[in-house]
């Protein structure tokens, strides 16, 4: 609980989330940087992800990005899988949220026909990906495999959304602009759409 003074009017504000909400709740671990689970999916929906896209991210990490998009194909609820302060408070009756719940299970879209590949040149980076995937309920949607970013192919009618690593972890944002003219120059196929994030640019 917060409160704030002006002048004669004291206002309160009542926490009902607990944990910030760009924590989804299945992401326990990350890598060094992790994006915010609220970012990834932003670049999702700039992304123009649909219930039958076909999303590859050659800088998954702990997955983030692929996990963000799966559920925004899949109409799987924000924070589905988490717990909110407000569950707590005595006013508010149990049962809202069972019945609000099971209301975002039934909007679930179970035949959606999504499918997220990621990669990453660090093989606990892809297992902890892929257990979180397991954890958002889009573990059958999406996979991440060990692989080096310099042979990396972009599938037909892919879509990549990517944060690519920058500063201490690796090179700088002017390197991440120039990935698509590096797969130009190495004969392979500029993805149909790329989508990169880096610190707040997209490039």
């Amino acid at each position: 609980m917060r409160f704030a003074l002006r002048k004669d009017t004291v206002e309160i504000y009542l926490d009902t989330s607990g944990d910030g909400l760009h924590k989804r709740g299945y992401r326990k671990n990350a890598t060094l940087a992790p994006i915010k689970e609220t970012l990834a999916a932003a670049i999702a929906d700039l992304g123009r992800v649909r219930r039958d896209s076909f999303v590859q991210d050659p800088f998954c990490g702990s997955g983030t990005l692929v996990i963000e998009a799966a559920q925004k194909a899949l109409n799987l609820a924000p924070g589905l899988r988490r717990r909110f302060a407000a569950e707590h408070f005595d006013f508010v009756p149990a049962d809202i949220w069972a019945e609000q719940r099971q209301k975002a299970l039934d909007e679930v879209r179970k035949d959606a026909a999504f499918e997220g590949i990621g990669y990453d040149i660090d093989p606990a980076a892809v297992a902890l990906a892929n257990a979180n995937a397991k954890l958002a309920g889009v573990g059958d949607r999406c996979r991440f495999e060990v692989a080096d970013v310099r042979e990396f192919r972009a599938l037909d009618n892919a879509t990549v959304l990517t944060n690519p690593p920058y500063g201490e972890r690796l090179g700088d944002a002017s390197e991440a602009a120039s990935l698509p003219e590096r797969w130009a120059r190495s004969g392979r196929r500029t993805p149909r759409r790329a989508l990169c994030h880096h610190r707040g640019r997209r490039v």
